[in-house]
């Protein structure tokens, strides 16, 4: 771990994993200095115990809007649109297959929920 003195958020010292967590952190305070948003991811990632079994946690990089209408993505590669822009674009998240079925049968693309086809 390499502990980071960035005072991102208000927190005085933290840890990452690697360098480029460091960097990301450190951009995060300077564009937060300036008054730029910049809060922590809240995408939930997926990790494995030895053993097998699957935990969830928050992804936490820098996130940022992307846009004035309240799109955002976060420096690790996870983005969200707002409800009224899918509606307007004719597009929504489907979380499963079923799901997608619904949607297009209503006439809307279905977007998986890491942004791929479903």
């Amino acid at each position: 771990m390499i502990i980071c003195n960035s005072k991102w958020l208000g927190e005085e010292r933290h840890s990452h994993a690697t360098v480029a967590e460091v960097r990301l952190c450190f951009e995060a305070a300077r564009d937060e200095a300036r008054g730029i948003p910049v809060w922590k991811c809240g995408w939930l990632l997926e990790g494995r115990y030895d053993d097998g079994s699957t935990f969830a946690y928050e992804c936490e990089l820098p996130a940022r809007y992307t846009d004035e209408r309240g799109s955002y993505a976060c420096t690790g590669g996870h983005d969200f649109v707002p409800p009224q822009v899918r509606m307007e674009q004719g597009w929504d998240y489907a979380a499963d297959e079923g799901e997608a079925y619904l949607l297009r049968r209503n006439g809307v693309d279905a977007v998986a929920m890491n942004g791929g086809s479903i």
